[in-house]
């Protein structure tokens, strides 16, 4: 709780700065605050705390791919649903948002409702990451084993880090391109490189 009142406070501290560039210094003591869908009761009211030590009141805490769904529908007037999926380092979560167009007052306004939602725990960027640097492994391992039989790159840590490092570069070409251009990572182990194929976004 002490480190995320750092965390909140240290927020806190860049909008005041930020509002004083305006020419006007105020304190900020309201906050919204997103969550994960999946978090607990205690994981929520640890957030709570945390704000006040901060010295900051909550006013809401509202969960991260709805706000994403507000963000989203502030100037849209279309009947319209969409899936809105958030991955970070560990966890993943999915929405399924219908926005609405209605009349009121004289004007369009938009409405929208999150008619379902899912989440997991244990899939995340890092997942991937290490999914992928276990396939470059396999393959490393196979070019090694034509002149060392008994070679296991998994058995070798700094083989490893060098191909993690490698299978997040991909992860993030994928992330903006369908395919990667073939993989190659110079001196993996022992002076001996790595070279791979290209890979697809579908088998990501």
């Amino acid at each position: 709780e002490e480190l995320t009142a750092m965390l909140l406070g240290y927020a806190k501290a860049i909008g005041e700065d930020f509002a004083a560039e305006g020419g006007e210094r105020s304190e900020i003591s309201d906050c919204v605050l997103t969550v994960p869908s999946f978090y607990t009761q205690t994981q929520r009211q640890a957030l709570l705390d945390a704000a006040r030590i901060a010295n900051l009141k909550v006013l809401s805490l509202v969960d991260a791919n709805t706000a994403a769904a507000v963000q989203y529908g502030l100037d849209r007037k279309e009947d319209k649903t969409i899936l809105i999926f958030n991955m970070g380092a560990e966890n993943s979560q999915a929405s399924l948002v219908r926005f609405t167009s209605r009349p009121m007052d004289g004007k369009n306004v938009t409405a929208f409702k999150v008619e379902a939602k899912a989440w997991e725990n244990n899939v995340g960027g890092a997942y991937l990451t290490a999914k992928v640097r276990d396939e470059f492994a396999k393959e490393y391992t196979a070019q090694r084993q034509a002149k060392t039989p008994d070679y296991d790159a998994f058995q070798r840590p700094r083989a490893l880090a060098r191909l993690e490092k490698a299978a997040d570069k991909t992860k993030q070409i994928l992330s903006a391109n369908k395919a990667s251009p073939p993989v190659y990572v110079s001196s993996v182990d022992n002076d001996v490189d790595y070279k791979g194929g290209k890979w697809e976004r579908a088998r990501l």
